[in-house]
């Protein structure tokens, strides 16, 4: 009998531990969470009368999740859990997929191992998970897209470029910001890769964009996008210049909470490294702000509860009965406040200097592109969290370039 490697071993125990989870927290239960029940409604409208309409509530472009839910629905008759186990499906896709990219650009199993249980144990995606929200599928497709793209860019493959960006075009019709990775591996493509010809480049991204803006405009002209997109815009400019601000600080935690494990383990074979300026400057900033911010508004985290809030996740029955309770008290939160605060002025301080200019190999000239790209989509994933109404689940695929990046 041939011995597994280390790359299928860890993934092996991923898989195990996905499957074994269910001994602990059962998915099934005929109940909405979060705003699935949205989501549900439309697919469940369509499958019983076979009349596929938006309604008022409907904020992302989730085509996608009502197309295969209505066929769920077909197929085994209406059930929320049937439905939120399509999306453990992604969940688990997800894992596997990002387990794969992190090994392909580290090549280290055990490395690979860890970056995905920080990414799929976050309380942000394992809360998703158990619902038949888009977050996860969403998150499914820009993880591939973003595998493709590095793939394609670092092979100088057409073929994989292309597919990215159709990938990324099929994502936007579950969740609109997908579509930014196209934009990101464009600003990428015509800025620092070389050796793919302009012609190309305009046939890789010009036929995805053509293909987005034709099924955009069939969806327009039938009155069936989303009607509450509007919802989150801002229009007083004070309001927004503030909001913007505060969402640029609540950034930082948050980057905390999906680093935290990561930060630690550095911190315990590293912590002479926490003494030079540019680690123990920005922290010491990061405190302070945190304690500040706490004593002047009492603000402490989770700053944006959504997933993460202060009675806990998911749907305890103390909560779904109207009683809500702090699972910790003020000053545990004002200590995880702080934890996550360093944690997030480490990731800041990696994610400036995880990439050495001066590296030239063809390896670190492929890192140099994976590091930029990252960077990229971090930065203009983020800018809408910063200018709409947001919550703190649109922070998760920005944990994910991060992990990538760390």
């Amino acid at each position: 009998m041939r011995k597994l490697t280390p790359k299928y071993g860890y993934l092996l125990i991923l898989v195990g531990l996905f499957f074994a989870q269910f001994l602990f927290i059962s998915p099934v239960g005929e109940f909405a969470l979060n705003d699935d029940w949205v989501h549900t409604e439309i697919a469940r409208h369509w499958a019983d009368t076979g009349e596929f309409r938006m309604i008022p509530f409907a904020g992302p472009t989730f085509y996608l999740p009502i197309i295969y839910g209505a066929a769920l629905i077909k197929l085994f008759g209406f059930s929320f859990t049937i439905l939120r186990l399509s999306t453990l499906a992604f969940s688990l896709a997800t894992i596997i997929v990002f387990y794969f990219f992190l090994n392909k650009i580290s090549d280290r199993p055990k490395l690979a191992f860890l970056g995905t249980l920080a990414l799929w144990l976050n309380p942000i995606f394992y809360n998703l998970s158990f619902t038949f929200m888009t977050d996860i599928p969403a998150l499914f497709f820009i993880i591939v897209s973003v595998y493709l793209y590095y793939t394609g860019f670092e092979n100088k493959n057409k073929l994989w470029l292309f597919g990215a960006g159709l990938l990324a075009v099929a994502g936007f019709f579950i969740r609109q910001t997908n579509i930014l990775v196209l934009g990101a591996a464009g600003i990428l493509a015509l800025t620092q890769t070389k050796n793919i010809p302009f012609k190309s480049i305009l046939w890789i991204f010009g036929v995805p964009l053509l293909a987005w803006a034709g099924i955009y405009y069939f969806l327009f002209s039938r009155d069936l996008l989303p009607l509450a997109g509007a919802d989150h815009l801002i229009f007083d400019p004070t309001k927004l210049l503030k909001h913007s601000i505060w969402w640029l600080w609540y950034a930082v935690p948050y980057l905390g909470l999906a680093t935290a494990p990561l930060f630690a383990g550095w911190a315990a074979k590293n912590i002479d490294e926490l003494k030079k300026p540019k680690y123990s400057i920005t922290i010491f900033f990061a405190l302070v702000s945190t304690i500040i911010i706490y004593f002047s508004t009492k603000q402490y985290f989770p700053y944006i509860p959504n997933i993460v809030n202060t009675t806990g996740l998911g749907p305890m029955n103390s909560i779904l009965n109207g009683e809500t309770s702090l699972l910790f008290s003020k000053k545990i939160w004002l200590a995880l406040s702080l934890i996550f605060a360093t944690g997030g002025a480490w990731t800041i301080i990696n994610f400036f200097t995880a990439i050495k200019p001066e590296s030239q190999t063809e390896t670190q000239s492929n890192d140099k592109i994976l590091f930029s790209f990252c960077s990229i989509l971090a930065v203009i994933f983020l800018l809408p969290i910063l200018f709409l109404e947001s919550f703190d689940r649109y922070f998760l695929p920005i944990f994910s370039f991060v992990l990538i990046i760390l």
